[in-house]
């Protein structure tokens, strides 16, 4: 038996699944993930893939999102 909970366990393997499902995997580029990401997850005219590549890769710099949107990309941007 183990010494943690069921909410404990659960908590885990929501965990596991998170990075399992929104992972960036090897040395994948930012722009090979995010059309991975909205292949599998589908588009919600955000920026959430981008961030959360960062977020993974590079957490310190910020600026990623403006300048995102200096290249053309847009949180309410088609994605068709």
């Amino acid at each position: 038996m183990t010494d943690t909970t069921i909410d404990e366990d659960a908590e885990l393997l929501l965990a596991a699944m998170v990075v399992r499902l929104t992972g960036v995997r090897g040395r994948e580029c930012l722009f090979c993930d995010v059309a991975r990401m909205v292949d599998e997850h589908g588009c919600d005219t955000t920026l959430r893939f981008v961030r959360n590549y960062r977020d993974q890769r590079a957490p310190k710099p910020t600026a990623l999102e403006r300048r995102m949107g200096a290249m053309g990309a847009t949180a309410t941007a088609s994605c068709s």
